[in-house]
C-alpha cells in the first residue's frame, strides 16, 4: 500500500507548487512513520505472524494514535498547523493536513477491518459499517 501513499504524495505536488515533493511525501507517510515510535514506546502493538495476510506478516494487534479517524485527524492538524507556523502558507498547510488524513482514508479502504474510529473505543470501521 505504500506505492498509493506516494502516489498521492506526488499528485499533490500538482496542486501546489511550494511545499516540497520531499514534504508532501512525508506528509502522505506521516501516520507510517510516527507508528513505529509508538511501537517502540509500548503505546501500540503489532505482532509477527507469517502467512497473517498476503501482504506483510504484521498483525497490527492496535495502534489506536496513529491510525485511529480520530488520531489521524488530529495528527493531519498538528501536521498542517506546524507547517503553517514555519512557512505562513494557509494553503500548503491545509493540502499537507489533507495528505496526512488521506493516508488513513486509504488505508480504510485496503485494511483489513482493524481501524478504530476513536482511540481505545473498541469499535472498528469495516468500510460500510462499524462493528463495536
Amino acid at each position: 500500500m505504500f506505492i498509493g501513499h506516494f502516489g498521492v504524495g506526488l499528485g499533490a505536488k500538482k496542486i501546489d507548487k511550494k511545499p516540497s515533493l520531499g514534504t508532501m511525501l512525508f506528509a502522505a507517510q506521516f501516520l507510517d512513520l510516527l507508528w513505529p515510535i509508538m511501537i517502540l514506546l509500548g503505546i501500540e502493538t503489532v505482532k509477527i505472524e507469517p502467512g497473517n495476510t498476503a501482504m506483510t506478516p504484521l498483525n497490527f494487534i492496535s495502534y489506536p494514535i496513529t491510525h485511529s479517524l480520530l488520531g489521524a485527524f488530529v495528527w493531519s492538524m498538528l501536521f498542517g498547523l506546524v507547517y503553517f507556523l514555519i512557512k505562513k502558507n494557509y494553503e500548503s498547510s491545509i493540502l499537507l493536513a489533507s495528505l496526512v488524513m488521506s493516508h488513513w482514508i486509504l488505508d480504510l479502504i485496503t485494511h483489513r477491518p482493524d481501524l478504530q474510529l476513536i482511540p481505545w473505543s473498541g469499535c472498528l470501521i469495516i468500510l460500510s459499517e462499524m462493528e463495536c
